[in-house]
């Protein structure tokens, strides 16, 4: 029997609560995720590609849950390397589904055996973005129920790096 692996993409800046429901739900449903971080020259990020792979295999020790990063080319292409027969998706709002919608479009013309299978949110992580949570920690809200406890740990050396480095321009 071959094994069902799905990708689970994403920029992961840092990874929530909400992701980590993801993957745990989508392992009901397929034998193995690989996670794949991305890194986008257009996208600015706080953590760095193997920051956020760090943050992610801290937060996720699972046998069949691999993670990886991805900085060049089609992500249908890594699942075909891998035999995916689906990308995982979590979609918050109707905006992304109709982005996801048109995404899976595109990666069906380049891999048609690839689906596109999109898990909602749980109530309680309907609002988590990382942009989001980034913001929010900014301006001192709390995110403890947001992310990890090491998360928010990261969150809290690299808001104090920031601070200090516009403290030292003055």
């Amino acid at each position: 029997m071959n094994k069902r692996i799905a990708i689970l993409s994403g920029s992961f800046d840092p990874i929530t609560n909400g992701h980590l429901d993801l993957v745990e739900r989508g392992l009901h449903l397929f034998d193995e995720i690989i996670i794949v971080v991305s890194s986008n020259e257009k996208k600015s990020t706080l953590f760095t590609l193997e920051e956020r792979i760090h943050l992610i295999k801290q937060a996720i020790n699972h046998q069949h849950v691999k993670v990886i990063g991805h900085t060049k080319g089609l992500l249908v292409d890594v699942a075909k390397y891998y035999g995916a027969v689906a990308l995982l998706r979590g979609v918050r709002q109707s905006q992304d589904l109709i982005f996801e919608q048109t995404m899976a479009m595109y990666n069906k013309r380049e891999h048609p055996n690839l689906e596109t299978v999109v898990l909602f949110p749980r109530e309680e992580h309907v609002i988590l973005s990382s942009s989001g949570i980034k913001e929010l920690f900014r301006i001192g809200g709390n995110v403890s129920d947001m992310v990890p406890k090491h998360v928010e740990h990261a969150l809290e050396c690299k808001m104090e790096r920031e601070i200090l480095e516009i403290k030292d321009e003055y």
